[in-house]
């Protein structure tokens, strides 16, 4: 029986990465939850609200955890991937050497709201950590207006923001740096991780607005970095399409949409860069500030690794399913047997030898 291996660099660091897990983890209390996503290496990015100064192959993930924060909305239910109602999209991008984030936000919204209160009205949030002892989210707030726009950019003073309608889609693009307890702008190395979401709003105008975030389904997310996502800067040589594919892993590990056997496939035509982010990981424990930092690249290992662990045991069985599949012999279908009202020895004689017959 031939059962799918985990690529070879990931089965060999997981027993480092459980330990290291463990270590962190009895240093602080409450477990560090959410999604990771990869910011790439990007330069020459001018905030105006039109994308092409972006990497064409750059990948754009979806948000689409809505939970009804503000009361039950029209997109209850609706796969927010795929909606003309509403399906925003984000990429990520950093500038190594100018120490800027940039994140462009692409909504298809079959209606343009801009009318109330900033918070209710078609915009974005960003949410944005050093992840240091004792910090929180700091919250930037793009959002569309008549004149311009309405903006909170959480006193940075390097951040920049704009947007613009496109028929159907909304483009948001932000710039900003990330503010650290020191109220210095954080350095943005290639392996670093912060604290980070994004929360797409849409008000049709006629009830709730959604309220859709790209990490955890939680409110209030300026109150804790537990309640938002984590970025890890991609190595500044990796290409976009290569953080193209190993997004598309995070996701489909996610969300289960992609078959075990994709997945490790994905895994095995990616193992270098795989090995590298875990390895950033794993040797940022060394860099870290504080058990709550260290508790968070320990977290993320645990979740790279546990990508190809699940790829892997799925693959497995979907082989395994597959091997059974091909040595069970179909069952013959059984012909109809005539029993007619007159059935008589000679009838039952027949029937009883074409019973034989088949067993």
């Amino acid at each position: 029986m031939n059962y799918l291996p985990l690529p070879h660099c990931l089965a060999g660091l997981l027993l480092v990465l459980a330990a290291f897990a463990g270590a962190a983890d009895a240093q602080v209390a409450g477990p560090v939850g959410g999604p990771i996503a990869l910011a790439t290496s990007v330069t020459g990015i001018v905030v105006d609200g039109e994308l092409s100064d972006w990497p064409q192959d750059m990948p754009r993930v979806p948000l689409r955890n809505d939970f009804s924060v503000y009361g039950r909305t029209d997109l209850e239910g609706v796969d927010l991937r795929t909606s003309d109602d509403f399906s925003p999209a984000m990429m990520i991008g950093y500038d190594d050497d100018k120490d800027l984030l940039y994140v462009a936000v692409v909504v298809r919204d079959d209606q343009l709201f801009m009318e109330g209160d900033p918070i209710h009205r078609d915009g974005i949030e960003i949410y944005l950590s050093d992840l240091s002892s004792g910090s929180r989210p700091i919250q930037h707030r793009i959002a569309t207006a008549r004149t311009g726009q309405d903006v909170s950019l959480g006193g940075d003073r390097l951040a920049v923001a704009a947007w613009r309608n496109e028929g159907d889609h909304l483009v948001f693009e932000w710039q900003g740096s990330v503010p650290t307890s020191a109220r210095r702008s954080l350095a943005l190395d290639e392996g670093g991780i912060i604290g980070f979401d994004v929360v797409a709003i849409d008000n049709d105008g006629d009830g709730n607005a959604a309220w859709v975030p790209w990490g955890q389904k939680v409110s209030a997310k300026s109150f804790s970095n537990d309640r938002v996502g984590r970025l890890l800067l991609a190595p500044a040589d990796m290409t976009a399409a290569d953080t193209a594919s190993l997004t598309a892993i995070f996701s489909a590990f996610s969300d289960g949409s992609v078959s075990g056997t994709d997945l490790l496939q994905n895994l095995e035509n990616h193992e270098d860069d795989f090995e590298r982010l875990i390895e950033y990981l794993v040797e940022g424990r060394a860099d870290v500030a504080g058990p709550q930092v260290a508790a968070v690249v320990a977290h993320m290992a645990g979740r790279l690794a546990a990508v190809a662990a699940h790829a892997g045991a799925v693959a497995s069985a979907e082989a395994r399913k597959a091997e059974m599949e091909e040595f069970v012999p179909p069952v013959p279908p059984v012909p109809p047997v005539n029993i007619s009202a007159e059935f008589d020895d000679e009838k039952a004689s027949d029937v009883a030898g074409q019973a034989l017959n088949i067993a």
